[in-house]
């Protein structure tokens, strides 16, 4: 005979607490956050990181798009940090990012 198992109620779950948190902006996760890998599969883009957070990028050449920006702004840090006296306001990647940023890609 088949046992019939009692309704579980949400008190029979573990609960999940979060007790601190930032809120933080998808450009700045794709620009600054850990190892950036995007999947271009028939015409769509998915960008990967860490190869846990996903998000989708649309075509395949904003996922391109995202990956050549990411590999600038590796690139204008990496100088940063070899030569400190390097100013970034002549940078057209940083000028990017910057209002990348501050518009969260909506532009002006």
């Amino acid at each position: 005979a088949k046992q019939v198992q009692p309704a579980r109620s949400a008190d029979d779950y573990p609960r999940l607490s979060l007790s601190s948190a930032s809120e933080c902006s998808v450009f700045a996760l794709l620009l600054f956050g850990g190892r950036l890998r995007v999947d271009h599969r028939k015409n769509k883009a998915t960008v990967v990181l860490d190869d846990f957070v996903q998000f989708g990028a649309g075509s395949t050449s904003v996922g391109a798009l995202v990956e050549r920006l990411r590999q600038a702004v590796d690139e204008l840090l990496r100088m940063k940090i070899e030569d400190p006296s390097l100013r970034l306001e002549d940078s057209s990647v940083a000028q990017t990012l910057v209002e990348l940023l501050e518009t969260d890609g909506v532009g002006h």
